[in-house]
């Protein structure tokens, strides 16, 4: 199954989709829903889709516990925090292009992990805006 729209796009190559599951997910364990949206995103954008890994402990109550002890603050030291850091880096290390938009998509408290990892996009790369409609 293809969407005729995405790749009939001919700036395809400037778009990056990374996707931040919840907790109560594992590099390689899924629930229904992530997993049916994991393999759906790849069919459809093969590798301009990402899915955000080692991130988490491997113990899901562990992760409950962090992100409610995370979520409801901004937190002061995002570069001290191994979660935020490791997402960061596995976005850097796919060697994207300037150009490239990230299209940052999340379920669950992976919300907490993608929205803290954009401000330390944006506080080391300098970028100035987050918004936008990459499909028009």
């Amino acid at each position: 199954m293809e969407s005729d729209s995405y790749h009939g796009n001919e700036t395809k190559d400037k778009y990056k989709v990374w996707f931040f599951a919840g907790g109560e997910t594992r590099d390689d364990k899924f629930n229904i829903f992530t997993g049916s949206y994991i393999r759906l995103m790849t069919q459809i954008m093969d590798e301009d889709f990402e899915f955000i890994k080692g991130i988490y402990f491997k113990y899901p109550m562990l992760n409950v516990i962090w992100a409610l002890n995370n979520s409801q603050k901004p937190i002061a030291n995002l570069e001290d925090e191994k979660v935020f850091m490791t997402a960061f880096r596995q976005i850097i290390d796919a060697g994207l292009s300037p150009e490239t938009q990230l299209i940052i998509t999340s379920s669950s408290s992976g919300s907490i992990v993608a929205a803290q990892t954009a401000v330390i996009w944006l506080k080391k790369t300098g970028t100035t805006s987050i918004s936008g409609d990459p499909f028009t």
